[in-house]
């Protein structure tokens, strides 16, 4: 049931000091969410989840990734996923967030802006 579908949450801000404090919270809730709702203790999300903040090369811009599940769309990782990707969005209104969708099948790829 389902294609594998990857979901990239890109964070992108002109205030380091603000991006710094977003990532950092990202870690904190997305290893919370790794450890005690998916029970993925060693998965280490400050590494091999969430990019190292990236500087654009002029207009400092600075710009940060969450990687998604990679699950297949009705699975209940993928489900679940969602649901907190979704609250940290809402928790970080007032970002410049998007959420880029693509993978297999016949579906189209799409960004959606929060």
């Amino acid at each position: 049931m389902g294609t594998i579908r990857n979901r990239l949450t890109i964070v992108n801000d002109y205030n380091f000091d603000r991006i710094t404090n977003t990532r950092q919270n990202a870690v904190e809730y997305f290893g919370k969410i790794m450890r005690d709702e998916f029970d993925f203790p060693d998965y280490d999300v400050n590494t091999q989840m969430i990019s190292p903040i990236l500087p654009s090369v002029v207009n400092g811009i600075y710009t940060f990734v969450i990687m998604g599940d990679c699950s297949k769309d009705g699975w209940e990782l993928s489900n679940d996923f969602k649901k907190y990707r979704d609250e940290w969005i809402r928790k970080n209104k007032g970002l410049n967030i998007l959420v880029a969708d693509f993978g297999e099948g016949d579906a189209e790829a799409y960004i959606k802006e929060y």
